[in-house]
């Protein structure tokens, strides 16, 4: 199983059923982002917020891509 597979299930993206479909990846061997699609400010807060407390992340950062369109980066990376 890969760490992003790893990490989805440990904060319930795995089995979350949403028209939002939130996608966590890892970007590089030090990054974690978050790229969340088609959802409020407010809807990916509680994606970062989830992440963020599941996965002992540190803190993050919300951009916002584009209308309803956010990545969130972190400051710890997945071991």
């Amino acid at each position: 199983m890969t760490p992003t597979s790893l990490a989805r299930m440990e904060i319930g993206l795995q089995d979350q059923i949403s028209k939002a479909n939130p996608i966590l990846g890892l970007t590089d061997f030090e990054t974690v982002m978050l790229d969340l699609d088609d959802m409020s400010f407010k809807s990916a807060k509680y994606w970062a917020e989830l992440a963020n407390e599941k996965l002992n992340l540190g803190g993050y950062i919300i951009l916002k891509s584009s209308e309803k369109h956010y990545h969130v980066v972190f400051d710890r990376y997945v071991p």
